[in-house]
């Protein structure tokens, strides 16, 4: 009696197998070049793939015309050389990062800047006292978050936000 080739089968065996789908697919790293693909979720991993830079980008690019929008109407009836003062506030306060904190109209990480705004604008000094307050930081006037000192600045500039905000009360 012949012995099978059991070396033979497998072989045969193994060749099947690998013609079937799902052997041939690729996993989603291999068909990115090892990197994560741009999804929320990852069908490879159990953990979710964070957001994709654009959609983050996205979701402050509409930030930043909404902020554009709310100073438009704010400042629509106002003079030429005070819209130009608040344009340039507002493109400090986008390029110093204040942003990332604070918003015009909304409270989340800290105040609102209207809110900043209408709470100083009956003391004599608001102006001042911002521009204090931006340049060596706060804590607990607003939460528990404190506002961290803004070194980079300089007192012109810091008083230039400062005005900025009571502006917008």
């Amino acid at each position: 009696m012949m012995k099978p080739n059991l070396a033979a089968m497998q072989v045969v065996l193994d060749d099947s197998v690998a013609t079937t789908p799902h052997v041939l697919r690729k996993s989603a790293k291999e068909q990115t070049g090892n990197r994560a693909p741009l999804s929320f979720y990852n069908a490879c991993t159990t953990s979710r793939a964070s957001a994709p830079t654009e959609t983050r980008m996205k979701s402050k690019s509409f930030a930043a015309l909404a902020t554009a929008g709310v100073l438009g109407a704010i400042l629509g009836s106002s003079s030429p050389a005070a819209h130009a003062e608040a344009a340039a506030g507002l493109a400090l306060a986008q390029q110093q990062n204040c942003m990332s904190c604070h918003s015009v109209t909304r409270s989340f990480m800290g105040p609102a800047l209207h809110d900043v705004a209408a709470k100083y604008a009956d003391r004599e000094d608001a102006a001042n006292y911002l521009k204090h307050k931006i340049m060596d930081g706060s804590a607990g006037v607003w939460g528990p978050v404190p506002m961290p000192a803004n070194t980079q600045l300089t007192p012109d500039q810091a008083a230039t936000l400062a005005n900025w905000v009571l502006s917008l009360k």
